[in-house]
Formats: structure tokens, sequence, C-alpha cells
């Protein structure tokens, strides 16, 4: 029997306690009674998660049988995973257990929660909450999706497959802990922790509302973390500090967000020229001389800008611009050594407000740009291995690739088998394109990204296989191996030309 949802949004409406509402059937329930939750004298310290421990797993006998990707007009749809990488605490990618390293990992949204921003955007306890979900489901013995799915229009009693735009599934994330060896439901977690507050305002065949609702009203009593503490590794003075790119280099631990103690990382004031593009997404160059630029191979560095999506930042920045804005530093990914400017302030008012301080051929641009600090890419040159290669990391850079084909089954480092995917020499994915290359004249790996924001956007159509290209683009670490970040193509300039 489902719980009646009048009742339900009356609940939610007046604070009513739903503790003794339960939902029938394979779907679990709920705890009879509102437990005495004890508050910790940390902030920072795990709560009691008694609603969470009650719900049970009912698909035991045969999750590991089931597609998630199975289309089920009628009823609920799950499957057996594989964790690919967590975005932040409430989003992940996934692939299918017998999907192969070749295939796209599908990103998911998980449903009922919205953490803090831990991104583009960084918000108190952001960053603990995406740290949550990486411990979570980075030592989970296994991992189970659900949804019960809308069978149409007409339908009201699931949930939609994917986001608005269609880029990611919605799900509840299931995760078997490797102690007691006990399921648990991450959704309701998070919430019964206090690192997102409920938003599950609809029930379905699931029944899982009853006890999102009695996690929310523990949680709230609580008052911690999102529901009224502050983060106190959370920067929330006014102090901002004055940095180059290259101080942020070599001053990370002291600066940057850090995954491991949550700490959310300084407010940064920089400024850089811009040298790209990639959507919304820019990459700086300092403007100041790295004052251990020997041996360097460019006196000044670059970086990476993750601004994020639809800010219409491309619209008023050009390649050339002498910038200065406020952000933050992270990794990505957060477990690498690959650092990049996020949490941009994009505003053009304020005091903290996104500033052009000149453009390229103004009078007054030579008075912040030094004369040996150019917009044009270093060429890179006797690459020989990933180690010579990666002496560029981290600039923008000219370099000679040759397009490659994924072989049928590919080896890793230590000679182990680690795919038995489709022959291709590019991959399609759900926010971009990665053309499979070599560093010409070599069989050094250094894939080329094309990310959907860029404009106008290159496809696979516009490279061939075993055919070489020139590419200027922004050279970053990607996990084992390295790409090329494509620019996009707003003002004319040649970033892919072709050799052959």
């Amino acid at each position: 029997m489902k719980t009646s949802r009048l009742f339900l949004g009356l609940a939610l409406l007046f604070g009513v306690g739903v503790s003794s509402l339960t939902s029938c059937g394979e779907t679990g329930t709920s705890t009879s009674s509102t437990p005495i939750i004890s508050i910790p004298d940390d902030p920072n310290a795990l709560l009691e998660t008694p609603v969470t421990d009650a719900l049970e797993f009912p698909y035991e006998s045969d999750y590991k049988d089931k597609d998630f990707f199975a289309e089920n007009a009628t009823g609920v749809i799950y499957g057996q995973v594989k964790l690919v990488s967590c975005t932040d605490g409430d989003t992940a990618n996934f692939r299918r257990m017998n999907d192969s390293v070749l295939v796209p990992a599908f990103k998911t949204r998980f449903l009922g929660i919205n953490t803090p921003e831990s991104t583009a955007q960084v918000e108190p306890w952001g960053v603990k909450a995406s740290r949550f979900t990486y411990e979570k489901l980075t030592t989970a013995e296994d991992i189970c999706l659900v949804n019960d799915v809308l069978s149409g229009p007409a339908d009201t009693s699931g949930y939609e497959r994917t986001d608005t735009a269609g880029n990611r599934y919605l799900t509840f994330v299931w995760y078997k802990e490797p102690v007691n060896h006990t399921w648990r439901l991450l959704n309701l977690e998070l919430v019964e922790q206090c690192y997102s507050r409920n938003q599950l305002f609809n029930d379905s065949e699931l029944g899982y509302m009853p006890s999102f609702i009695e996690a929310s009203n523990n949680a709230v009593s609580t008052r911690m973390r999102v529901n009224g503490t502050q983060d106190p590794d959370y920067d929330y003075s006014d102090q901002v500090v004055e940095a180059s790119l290259w101080y942020v280099r070599e001053n990370y631990d002291k600066l940057g967000i850090d995954k491991d103690d949550g700490s959310s990382g300084k407010q940064l004031r920089v400024t850089g020229l811009v040298v790209g593009m990639i959507g919304d997404n820019m990459v700086i160059k300092d403007i100041v001389t790295n004052p251990d630029a020997e041996g360097w191979v460019d006196p000044y560095q670059s970086m990476y800008c993750f601004v994020g999506y639809n800010t219409g930042l491309a619209s008023k920045v050009q390649i050339g611009d002498v910038v200065c804005f406020y952000c933050r530093a992270s990794k990505f990914p957060a477990d690498s050594e690959n650092i990049q400017l996020t949490d941009v302030v994009t505003s053009s008012f304020g005091n903290q407000r996104f500033e052009t301080l000149a453009r390229l051929g103004d009078e007054n641009w030579s008075d912040y740009v030094p004369s040996d600090c150019t917009i044009d890419p270093v060429v890179v040159e006797n690459i020989t291995d990933e180690p010579s290669l990666g002496a560029y990391s981290g600039y923008y850079t000219q370099v000679d690739i040759t397009v490659r084909i994924t072989e049928i089954g590919e080896y890793d480092d230590n000679g182990n088998w680690v795919s038995s995917g489709h022959e291709s020499y590019f991959n399609d994915g759900a926010s971009g394109t990665t053309i499979y290359a070599y560093v010409a004249g070599t069989r050094t790996v250094c894939n080329l990204r094309i990310d959907d924001t860029c404009y106008p956007i290159l496809t696979q159509n516009d490279f061939e296989p075993e055919k070489s290209y020139r590419v200027k683009a922004y050279l970053t670490p990607y996990f084992d191996n390295y790409q090329l970040q494509i620019f996009s193509n707003l003002r004319g300039y040649d970033y892919v030309t072709p050799l052959d």
C-alpha cells in the first residue's frame, strides 16, 4: 500500500512527524519511532544514522543479474554497477559490470538530495559532503543503482529517468559497506548525516519518502552542518590572498581545497592573461615571472580555470585579455596533482567583481604584460616518454599528434589486460569527445579532449586514424595519461591543423 501523498505533503508543510508510517512489500521499512540523536561536540564528527541503519536492501537475490539500463515500463529498474569516479557529494560516474574501459562512463545525479557545491563553486560543507560520498563509494564492496522510473507523461508513480538536460541518470545509490557487509542507501545517509536537506517531495512505489522525512526530522533537530552549524574549515572571512599562478602551484597545501581534511581553500585574487577559452572556462597565463624559472619550459605559468556552464563569461572575455578575478584553487581529479582554479566569481558588480583590465591592442596592454610574455603556445619537443611529456604539463602548448586506433585488448603499464572493447579512434561521451592519439613519432599517449561547450565544435569527423595534426591546446594530466584540452575557436585561431 502506498502512503497517502496528501498526508505526507501536510507532514512536510507543518513538520508533522511521520515515524509511524511504514512502506510494505519489497521497498524496505522506516523505523517505528523517532530516536533521540546525540549531538557530538565536534562539528565534523559523524552522526548516528538509525533510519539508514533500519532500511533494508530488497534486491540481494538478483541485483547482479539486473541491468540499470534495461527499460522497464511498469516497475523498478536496478542493477549492479562499478564506480568510475565521484564528482561531488551528489553526483558520480559509473559503468555497468560487463562494460570495458572503452565504454563511456555514464553520469548520475542522486535523487532526493542536493549537497553543497564543491566543483565550479565551493560552498560550506560542500568539500566534506563530496569526501563523504567518495569514501563510501570507493571502499564499497558493491554498488547497486535503483530508480522507479516514470512510464510516460501520465504516470505519477515514479521518478524521472534523467535530469532536465538529459545528461545525467537520476538514481538512488545503494552500497555494501566493507565492515559489517550491510547495504545502505547513500542518498538517505547524506540527509541523516546533515550533508543535504531532504529534497524528496514525492513518493513512489519504492516507498522511501517516510524514511527521508524521518531522517530529515532527526537531522534538523541536531542543527548540524547544513541545518545550522558553520563549517570550521570553510573560509568565511573577507581576507583574500593575492596570488600568482606560480605561487598557487608552489603553495597549494596552504591555499587549495583539501579533500582529506575538508578545507575549502583560501579565497584568491588572480590577475592573468587569457590564452584560451573552453566554453565559459578559461586558460590563463601568469604575467609575473616564475622566480624559479631556470630550467622551466616557460618562465610564465599557465592554469585552467573551471568557471562552470551557462555563466555567459565567453561573451565578455577575449583571447589576449588581461583579467582580474576572485577564485579558489582545487585539484581535478581530486586525488591527482592537476591544479586548477575554481569557484570563479563572474559578476561584473560588487567588491569582488570580474574585471577586464586591458585588451590585446590597447595602449595600456603592455603596462600589464611583460614583453617576453605572449599568447603563443610553448612548442613541445624531444618527447621520448611520459615523463618528458610531463615537463610541459600545465602549459598552453603546441603538440604534433598522430591519431591512433585503440586495440581490441589494451594492457596497462604492468602488463595486465584491462580491456576487451571495440576498435575505435574516438570516444563520443555525454559531455564531449576524446580523440585517441600519440605524440607524433612516439608511442606516448596524448589524447585530445573536445568539450561539448567548445564552439565551433570539432567532431571525430575532423580527424582520421593514422593521420597527424598540429594541435594548440592546454596540456594536462588525466588519470594515468595526458590529454590536450582543445579551445573554443571563437576568434579565428587555428588550434588544429592537418600535417599530412
